[in-house]
């Protein structure tokens, strides 16, 4: 693997490691990337981060209960205003 790479590499790289798709030579190359340089560390980080509270949130919209809401009624309420 190459020494350096550019931001958009890295940002890719880094998605496979959330996603699980790296595996080998490539894996512990990331893996010593984000360890070794503070930069990678904090994108690893801030993209990890950003991740999870997107899947918090998704969960609580997905948990969140949504009041029914009786068309009839509302249709008559409006007809007799």
């Amino acid at each position: 693997m190459k020494n350096e790479c550019s931001c958009d590499e890295l940002l890719e790289m880094i998605n496979d490691l959330i996603d699980g798709e790296l595996e080998g030579e490539k894996l512990n190359y990331v893996q010593s990337l984000i360890e070794a340089n503070p930069q990678c560390r904090a994108m690893f980080h801030t993209v990890s981060k950003t991740i999870s509270l997107y899947k918090m949130r998704r969960q609580e919209i997905e948990n969140s209960i949504h009041p029914s809401i009786n068309w009839e009624n509302l249709e008559s309420k409006i007809r007799h205003s």
